[in-house]
């Protein structure tokens, strides 16, 4: 099976809301909308289609996709079908998709100008190495002149190894630089709260993951309750749908204190392990209708946190990576010319 990008999986998750939402059988609908769709998306909709033609339900549809769909839509899938509220589900999910979708365009766009700016220092540290370097031989360098190593190292390996070293750093930048971006697009690194692991290296991306996946779990948990779920069996089913990293059998132990008729909080350190503002609801929610608007309140905080800080790294990852990356190569570039300027006047000031 081919990857299936993220933005082909919020395509997807968009139709299978809709048709949900409309009343449409889904396998009907989705062979339709795999003639709109190409690429892997198409081929993922057909075979969906037709095994839903087939007989075989949803979730275990989706659950042959499993090669390249995430575990976290997957369990969403079938918590929204067990709350009654598919397009509700979905709803939730296409908003942290669209998060992560978003915050990797921001990234890509700001990863182009300082890899553009390291390969064309890297081609000019060159040529001042093999052209410039060597008119400053004429006087003794000796320990002013802490570059000579390096330019000795750059004339041994002769004119076609400084060629081939001018070629392959840049080939090689550039083409990690491609890779990340294909690798990050698939659905299944960037759509999970806990599977951010080409983005995790930027700054505020894993709090970003941590709100998003905190508010899926909010969010689906009052839509299981509010359809009349058990929280023995609620919890674990948000658990799993809301990507959060070891959340799962956080749930899962407080679903069985329930289910032996012990309350939520007789074990305080599990019970700890829940998001804080989802514990608010469930010790000060007053029955079912309280305990949705409490968790429906949740939710819509943290989306409203993780909203804030994805802003914050749109504006700001841009301005520091360029000032970062700029401002240490060209600070190497100035060192490089510079240094041995700077060594000549001050041999020359010592002649007599």
């Amino acid at each position: 099976m081919q990857p299936v990008t993220l933005e082909q999986l919020i395509a997807l998750n968009r139709e299978i809301g809709a048709l949900a939402a409309a009343g449409i059988p889904l396998g009907q609908g989705l062979m339709r909308v795999a003639d709109e769709f190409s690429g892997p998306a198409a081929a993922m909709s057909r075979r969906l289609a037709e095994r839903l033609e087939a007989g075989t339900d949803l979730a275990a549809a989706l659950d042959a996709e499993s090669a390249v769909l995430p575990e976290s839509y997957r369990a969403l899938v079938r918590a929204g079908l067990r709350s009654g509220n598919l397009a509700s589900a979905l709803a939730g999910y296409c908003d942290t998709a669209l998060r992560m979708a978003q915050l990797r365009r921001v990234v890509g766009l700001a990863v182009i100008y300082p890899v553009l700016l390291v390969v064309a220092v890297w081609i000019f540290f060159l040529l001042a190495s093999s052209l410039i370097l060597p008119s400053f031989d004429w006087f003794e360098m000796g320990e002013h002149f802490w570059v000579e190593p390096l330019q000795t190292f750059l004339f041994g390996l002769g004119q076609t190894g400084r060629w081939l070293l001018g070629s392959i750093v840049p080939l090689v930048l550039v083409l990690g630089a491609i890779y990340w971006w294909k690798r990050s697009a698939r659905a299944t690194e960037g759509a999970d709260a806990n599977r951010v692991n080409w983005l995790g290296w930027i700054p505020g991306m894993g709090r970003i993951s941590q709100l998003s996946g905190e508010a899926n779990f909010a969010d689906m948990l009052q839509l299981l309750v509010d359809h009349g779920i058990q929280l023995t069996e609620a919890l674990p089913l948000a658990a799993r749908a809301s990507g959060l990293a070891g959340i799962a059998g956080v749930a899962t132990q407080l679903a069985s204190q329930l289910a032996a008729g012990k309350p939520l909080r007789s074990n305080l350190e599990t019970f700890r392990r829940l998001p804080p503002l989802v514990r608010l609801a469930l010790v000060t929610g007053h029955g079912p209708t309280g305990l949705v608007d409490g968790l429906r309140r949740a939710a819509k905080n943290y989306r409203r946190r993780a909203d804030a800080w994805a802003e914050g790294i749109a504006f700001y990852f841009p301005l520091a990576l360029t000032a970062l990356v700029g401002g240490t190569v060209v600070g190497a570039y100035a060192i490089l010319l510079f240094q041995p300027y700077a060594a000549t006047l001050k041999a020359l000031s010592q002649w007599h």
